[in-house]
């Protein structure tokens, strides 16, 4: 027997830290957890950490291995749970009512940032974000809004009318959508709207509301309260006059703050169009199916000269999908008929840890250069005779 063949540990890293796995844990569902994780795998040094409680151990190695709070803490939250302990203390305050004083500026502040003062507000400012890695120029005026990074390069246009993303695959332009700019930096560039409160929540105020000045403006500081499956409240400074959000930030560390904002001076309509080439959603389309295409050829050649021309299973020939592959003769593919479905892979033989990333191994052996994986995702049993001639297929092919 190989090594390969009598390990027994997931396939998956950890789902706390990424590293290697000794076993696996049911993770239970909660409310307050609004994220799918496909894997419960985990380390010794996790499954010790989430046995014992210690919450803020388990918080900072998840950070580590996560780029975003959320998933690090939902995961955090899942892990302890199936051990019996509780989630971590999360800082975010109860969304208690506000006092009849806040709730009279609220009144008017809510409409203020998602509809304006009512005269056409023109922004000429920067913008930094640490979560884009940068500062960015912004140049608005009513529905138009132009947006780039500091060398200069492009980002998004609009006029109003249309929209031009600026992006790997060139200039797309799309009619205007009052949401264009959710998300990232836009959350800033753009106001507040009501289709990004739906999206992310963040919507219910937490007061004291304080008056605060902020780049030499009157402005209002507070707080919109954490939905359930958030670990932090978003803290906010909205600007007096025309609503805009001139600073975000979450305790996680995520910061987005106007540097300068300016309003009322001449705008130049010519700053928010393009002329140059670009293509609509269709031709973006059309360009990314032949793409595709190209693509699934090459991967069909690789298969081909690397493994097997053909293959059958149960008497029907396979149609094969490569997923990923390696110069070394590596690969993963799903492998389909009208009656299975199966994932296969291979690798050169190694004593080592395979990280194939699925949730079970239904079958493994070795021959004398491979090691092979194989797992059935189709809704019938595969018969054992049918799964030995097709491994007898496999260590007669190659090159």
């Amino acid at each position: 027997m190989s090594e390969w063949e009598g390990d027994e540990r997931p396939t998956q890293p950890c789902v706390v830290c990424g590293a290697i796995p000794d076993r696996t844990v049911d993770l239970p569902s909660r409310p307050d957890v609004h994220l799918a994780f496909a894997s419960g795998a985990l380390c010794a040094e996790c499954a010790l950490l989430a046995e014992s409680g210690a919450g803020a151990g388990l918080t900072a190695r998840a950070r580590a291995n996560w780029d975003e709070d959320e998933p690090a803490q939902g995961i955090v939250t899942l892990v302890l749970a199936a051990f019996g302990n509780p989630p971590p203390v999360r800082i975010r305050s109860a969304p208690t009512p506000l006092s009849a004083q806040d709730l009279a500026i609220w009144h008017g502040l809510e409409p203020l940032m998602y509809d304006g003062p009512g005269p056409e507000v023109v922004v000429r400012g920067r913008i930094s974000s640490a979560d884009a890695d940068g500062e960015f120029v912004v140049h608005r005026a009513g529905n138009r809004a132009r947006l780039e990074r500091a060398d200069g390069t492009p980002i998004m246009r609009t006029d109003g009318v249309t929209t031009w993303h600026f992006t790997d695959h060139g200039v797309i332009s799309a009619p205007y959508r009052d949401d264009d700019g959710m998300g990232g930096v836009g959350a800033l560039a753009f106001r507040r709207t009501r289709q990004e409160v739906d999206a992310f929540s963040f919507g219910t105020p937490i007061g004291p509301i304080e008056a605060t000045t902020y780049l030499d403006r009157p402005a209002w500081r507070f707080a919109f309260a954490a939905p359930p499956h958030k670990p932090y409240d978003m803290q906010v400074v909205v600007d007096a006059e025309t609503g805009f959000v001139l600073d975000r930030k979450f305790a996680g560390g995520s910061h987005t703050r106007w540097l300068e904002f300016v309003t009322d001076e001449p705008s130049d309509p010519a700053l928010f169009r393009w002329d140059g080439p670009s293509l609509d959603r269709a031709e973006l389309r059309a360009g990314r199916d032949r793409e595709h295409q190209q693509d699934m050829a090459r991967r069909a050649s690789w298969f081909a000269d690397n493994v097997a021309p053909g293959l059958t299973f149960a008497g029907a020939r396979l149609e094969v999908t490569l997923h990923e592959w390696d110069d070394d003769g590596s690969f993963q593919a799903s492998c389909d008929t009208a009656e299975i479905m199966v994932t296969l892979a291979r690798r050169p033989r190694s004593p080592g840890w395979w990280e194939l990333g699925w949730s079970t191994v239904d079958y493994r052996w070795s021959d004398e250069r491979w090691d092979w994986a194989m797992s059935n995702f189709g809704d019938e049993p595969v018969d054992p005779d049918e799964v030995a001639a097709f491994r007898r297929q496999l260590s007669s092919a190659g090159p």
